[in-house]
């Protein structure tokens, strides 16, 4: 898929670009695009100063000019995004939540403190931003679960000042991508990892440099699609290949949490086929 994301030095473009006069040149250059290109279809990520009326009408717009081809967005529990996503799940294939950048804010009982960038679960505990929380706006909001993609992240964000979550205060953070992560001796060492099994959540521990490094690896992954396979979630999406991607590995190895993911997602698809043909029959009345 071809991505159309938010300008960022213009987040106004989406909403000029959707007018009733810009929006069939700018669906005629989306879709010239993908067909020329040869792409599968087009994800949509618009963010910022979202007009719910002119967002769908853009999907409408996309579907029927591209009625065989893929349609996927990228949304969060911002900006009105439940109701564009509810209104036009007819008209996508997929609607990818983005459980990432959850830590800034006030995630300990409405105060600052360190927290996880891309924790699956709230376990209970309303005031932090979590996934399962950002996606339950959205099954609220009446979207089937068939329709959503759980988004994680290929990159993770390094905290100074505390080696652990939940503290109170303000630290400050870098975004660190996992291929700088992993080739990092100095932090990507055995006895500085742990998985947060309440919250679902890795991070690093780094008493000696006094950092807090929280990121999505094996663990999280695992976690994230037996979560997916339970709630019958539509599928996973990713940001971004490039954050993982290891130049100096071969095969397989240069990707090393699609590897995973990809993984994951065939062992649980083959045990369910396996589940539903030894499940007996119940015969019809």
């Amino acid at each position: 898929l071809v991505c159309v994301k938010d300008n960022d030095h213009n987040l106004k473009a989406f909403a000029q670009a959707t007018t009733p006069s810009r929006l069939p040149d700018f669906v005629r250059n989306i879709t010239s695009f993908v067909s020329r290109n040869g792409y599968d279809g087009v994800d949509i990520d618009w963010e910022a100063n979202v007009d719910v009326a002119q967002y769908a009408n853009l999907l409408s717009r996309l579907r029927t000019a591209m009625p065989q081809k893929i349609i996927t967005l990228a949304v969060g529990d911002w900006q009105d995004l439940d109701r564009v996503a509810a209104e036009s799940q007819p008209r996508v294939d997929q609607i990818n939540v983005m459980c990432y950048d959850m830590d800034n804010g006030q995630n300990c009982h409405g105060l600052n403190c360190s927290w996880h960038d891309a924790a699956l679960f709230q376990a209970g505990e309303r005031d932090k931003r979590t996934c399962d929380h950002r996606v339950n706006a959205f099954t609220r909001a009446g979207v089937s679960p068939g329709k959503i993609g759980i988004g994680l992240p290929f990159f993770g964000r390094l905290r100074s000042g505390t080696d652990q979550p939940e503290v109170f205060g303000s630290f400050p953070s870098n975004t660190v991508y996992f291929r700088d992560l992993t080739t990092d001796s100095s932090r990507w060492q055995k006895s500085f990892t742990h998985f947060d099994q309440k919250f679902g959540a890795e991070y690093l521990s780094i008493p000696k440099r006094n950092e807090f490094v929280s990121y999505v690896g094996a663990e999280s992954i695992k976690e994230a699609v037996r979560w997916q396979q339970k709630e019958n979630f539509g599928g996973l999406m990713t940001f971004a290949l490039e954050y993982e991607y290891l130049q100096k590995q071969s095969g397989n190895a240069r990707y090393p949490l699609s590897s995973v993911l990809y993984g994951q997602v065939v062992k649980a698809n083959s045990e369910s086929a396996k589940e539903n043909v030894q499940r007996p029959k119940v015969p019809s009345r």
